[in-house]
């Protein structure tokens, strides 16, 4: 009982606040991970198009990543605000 009413409401803002750190951490090792690693995905893209030297193309990967990130972090905004009253 206490815990669920005393101790989650107190750590839920610690919560988002590191889920929002995460976020950030895991999108910059994904690009790494896809230029080294793999042949696919928007890391790859990104460096592919570089490579080629087809700005258009990479500058098109460096938004849709940068989107990604700003969906994530209105989504982690959303559950705090449903999750902190």
């Amino acid at each position: 009982m206490r815990f669920k009413h005393l101790l989650l409401p107190a750590i839920f803002p610690q919560m988002i606040s590191g889920l929002r750190i995460a976020i950030g951490i895991s999108l910059a090792s994904l690009f790494f991970a896809e230029n080294y690693a793999t042949t696919s995905g928007l890391g790859f893209y990104i460096m592919n198009a570089w490579s080629v030297i087809d700005y258009t193309d990479m500058f098109c990967g460096i938004l849709a990543l940068a989107f990604l990130g700003f969906f994530l972090f209105k989504l982690t905004d959303l559950i705090g605000k449903r999750l902190i009253k």
